[in-house]
């Protein structure tokens, strides 16, 4: 499945301030994954490794996910494709 990361959410304008990375319910179930569940993220030649949250106001197959931070900076570009896995 093709994951859309973005950094200010299109619904609301919010932009998410903290490194972890967040998906819808049924996302999270169409992954394997749950919410405060540590995730790996892989972009490109990178990975971080935190804690998975969940907002019922994302798009399906979105994750939403700050490019500034510190526990992301090791991922690739912004709108490039990612893939969630368990950590």
């Amino acid at each position: 499945m093709k994951i859309t990361q973005i950094d200010v959410c299109p619904l609301t304008g919010a932009t998410v301030d903290g490194g972890w990375p967040q998906v819808n319910a049924a996302t999270a179930v169409r992954l394997g994954l749950s919410a405060g569940q540590r995730v790996r993220i892989r972009q490109g030649g990178g990975d971080a490794e935190v804690e998975l949250a969940r907002d019922d106001r994302l798009a399906d197959a979105t994750v939403r996910l700050s490019a500034a931070h510190p526990s992301t900076s090791r991922l690739g570009g912004m709108f490039d494709e990612l893939v969630l896995e368990p950590a």
